[in-house]
């Protein structure tokens, strides 16, 4: 994972960037410098490499942002077999926690209020993630919901008004509505 900082972005909170989440660019890659990757307008903060993240996983397909109550910015990055939460601060990224999951190429995650929702296309149906404990390094693994027959699911979208997730692509009783 490599995280890199717009380099306009000027506005401060504290020590970490106003919106380093909405500004950063997540990588995945075993290495990467800032030669390698060809950027316009970002600056490489840091990079953490696939084998420093506890399952040791080949590979990550999705990033998604989390501001947990008291402002502090995270990645949930989704791996090979787990979703990964990564806090991002000016001093640098540090891998919180680790959930893990069927190992799948495809690991799709949404955020509403307190809780991350993650699919991928192996099976398992929804992970819920409790991350109203994350500032004290905790997320936890609630509920692996299944309901209607969810299995494989290849994104997963949530509308923050109505509260209400949205699957795409799911396998939901072999295409048959319920």
């Amino acid at each position: 994972m490599t995280q890199w900082r717009q380099s306009q972005q000027s506005s401060q909170r504290g020590d970490t960037p106003v919106g380093a989440l909405g500004a950063a660019l997540l990588a995945f890659a075993p290495t990467v410098t800032a030669q390698s990757f060809p950027a316009s307008n970002v600056t490489l903060l840091e990079h953490v490499p696939l084998n420093a993240f506890p399952s040791n996983p080949s590979s990550a397909n999705d990033c998604w942002g989390y501001v947990s109550p008291s402002g502090r910015e995270y990645a949930l990055v989704g791996l090979l077999d787990a979703v990964a939460v990564v806090e991002l601060t000016a001093a640098g990224a540090q891998i919180v926690a680790s959930i893990p999951h069927q190992s799948s190429n495809w690991c799709d995650i949404r955020t509403y209020d307190t809780y991350a929702y993650a699919v991928n296309e192996t099976g398992g149906g929804i992970d819920v993630i409790d991350l109203s404990g994350v500032d004290a390094g905790v997320a936890t693994l609630v509920n692996q919901s299944t309901d209607f027959g969810l299995q494989p699911c290849h994104h997963i979208c949530v509308d923050e008004v109505s509260g209400y997730l949205w699957l795409a692509s799911p396998n939901i009783n072999q295409g048959r509505l319920v």
